[in-house]
């Protein structure tokens, strides 16, 4: 039924210039917030987790609705995004923060790991920075939440500067991508319930990392590239800013993918906590499934484990 009601909502929005559908999600959205749903009580306690320290409980509840109302943003303008970003007029949806910063990584040599989050809008960013730099793949996975799974079936119909990578063919294709110079976006926050992990705590909780992002970039000696696309007020504008760039063999040797590791999630958990109202709270899409290494595949030098 939910999801029903979503396909007669799109349906009804698309029918509406692309500010006014926007705008009536968000009206939607502060309706869904008003109410006692599963995914607003996530929201909540994930706040609890992140921000108790720092915030009030009214003021932690109120960030939630908050929440909500840029998710049903996001998922708008995902309804528009096809339409409204092409090859002659996607600057103008975008602000680009340190415009220098991706000029020279687009004329670097080599290949290239760009690792965001699941905050602003993650299609947007991934779109941008293939625009920028020629062109990127974007590792993607099945996604049991219908309203996550959309971005990623909207993105199917571009095959022109980004490309869509399964997480299937991961294992072998990435290692040979990056080494032939081409450039991975990857949403590199999903927690791994089992199988070796790298440890650490992320949003006030522990966290146990894919080890795929730090492998890679020792391996193939790639950089690492923490960027986002945060939401304007102007409804389908967004600013895209680069958090961190890491070079692995500017650290220290002793366990190179651990310290990468720390470092992006560290720079993206500074990206949501500037604007949390941007985050996708809920987390209910980050334990779907091991999306990254199925078997005994070799990354760059090193072989993983079954379920590494």
């Amino acid at each position: 039924m939910n999801h029903l009601l979503r396909r007669i909502s799109g349906s009804v929005l698309t029918c509406l210039s692309p500010n006014l559908a926007i705008r009536a999600a968000r009206w939607i959205g502060r309706g869904l917030a008003d109410g006692d749903w599963p995914a607003l009580r996530q929201a909540e306690r994930n706040l609890n987790h992140a921000l108790a320290p720092t915030l009030s409980s009214q003021a932690r509840s109120n960030l939630a609705r908050r929440s909500l109302v840029e998710a049903a943003a996001c998922w708008a303008e995902m309804l528009f995004l096809t339409r409204q970003w092409n090859r002659a007029n996607w600057r103008r949806l975008i602000h680009i923060d340190q415009p220098d910063r991706w000029r020279r990584l687009a004329h670097r040599p080599g290949g290239l790991l760009l690792a965001t989050a699941y905050f602003g809008n993650p299609a947007v960013a991934a779109l941008a920075a293939a625009e920028l730099l020629g062109s990127a793949w974007l590792l993607t996975w099945p996604m049991s939440d219908p309203n996550l799974r959309n971005w990623q079936q909207r993105l199917l119909r571009r095959r022109r500067s980004l490309r869509l990578l399964s997480a299937g063919r991961a294992a072998t294709a990435l290692p040979r991508l990056l080494d032939a110079g081409h450039r991975v976006v990857v949403l590199a926050e999903h927690q791994r319930v089992k199988g070796p992990a790298i440890e650490l705590s992320f949003l006030g909780r522990p966290h146990r990392c894919y080890p795929t992002i730090g492998l890679l970039a020792e391996s193939c000696n790639v950089p690492v590239v923490v960027f986002s696309a945060r939401r304007c007020r102007r409804p389908l504008r967004f600013i895209l800013t680069i958090e961190d760039l890491i070079e692995p063999d500017r650290l220290p040797p002793y366990d190179r993918p651990s310290a990468i590791t720390h470092r992006y999630m560290a720079a993206l958990q500074r990206i949501i906590l500037r604007w949390p109202e941007q985050y996708f709270w809920t987390r209910a899409w980050l334990t779907d499934r091991d999306p990254v290494i199925a078997g005994g595949q070799r990354i760059g030098r090193r072989r993983l484990a079954p379920s590494e």
